[in-house]
């Protein structure tokens, strides 16, 4: 009981209130309401992420912004944005309860004091949390990648042979996003074009498409 009144207070509501959004989420997902893609999340900025947690952000441009260097640090487009946002959602949770209990605080403006602590401390755990399903997801999606090849690409974010961006394929009955790059240097392909997936550049980790 204790903790339901901490978690009601004032200062710790903003947390529950997301907290218990996103269990509610994930009770829809397990009854079968929604299905786990429901929730989609599409970076809107050149930015590509590297699975691996001793590498920040590759190919990271700099006109993308403080969202989208915190998008590529908890692996957004590697992992789905439902998953992260529970597990950053939680975390906050836990540190504004405790936080506020053991300080003794029931003060609005202390509180606003603390978040800002709190939410950077949350982002940087949710990464560790979250890193190991990116690698699971990585694998599930291993042997869809090999299919790519030969399909059409909507772009959605622009790209170039010097820049990379990103692309939905249609495999099957889902869309799978891919970072893609053109074959020509000077191939521009802007956000809604379509292309043809041609190759896979292992050395960029990234597919290889023209225009239509």
């Amino acid at each position: 009981m204790e903790l339901i009144h901490e978690a009601a207070k004032l200062v710790n509501l903003p947390y529950t209130f997301l907290l218990i959004l996103c269990l509610l989420y994930w009770i829809n997902v397990m009854i079968g309401v929604l299905s786990p893609d429901t929730i989609d999340f599409d970076l809107d900025g050149d930015v590509d992420v590297d699975a691996d947690i001793d590498s920040d952000i590759s190919d990271l441009d700099s006109d993308i912004g403080v969202f989208g260097h915190v998008a590529g640090f908890l692996y957004l487009g590697k992992v789905p944005f439902m998953l992260v946002l529970s597990f950053l959602s939680l975390l906050m949770w836990v540190l504004s309860v405790l936080g506020n209990y053991y300080l003794g605080n029931d003060s609005v403006g202390m509180a606003l004091a603390i978040a800002l602590p709190i939410i950077a401390v949350s982002v940087f755990l949710t990464r560790f949390f979250v890193y190991p399903f990116s690698i699971v997801f990585k694998k599930m999606n291993e042997e869809v990648d090999r299919e790519v090849v030969g399909k059409v690409a909507k772009i959605l974010i622009p790209a170039s042979g010097e820049k990379k961006g990103q692309a939905s394929v249609l495999i099957g009955n889902a869309e799978q996003k891919v970072y893609i790059k053109t074959l020509e240097k000077h191939t521009i392909l802007t956000k809604g074009d379509e292309a043809i997936v041609v190759d896979f550049d292992e050395h960029q980790n990234c597919y290889v498409v023209e225009p239509v």
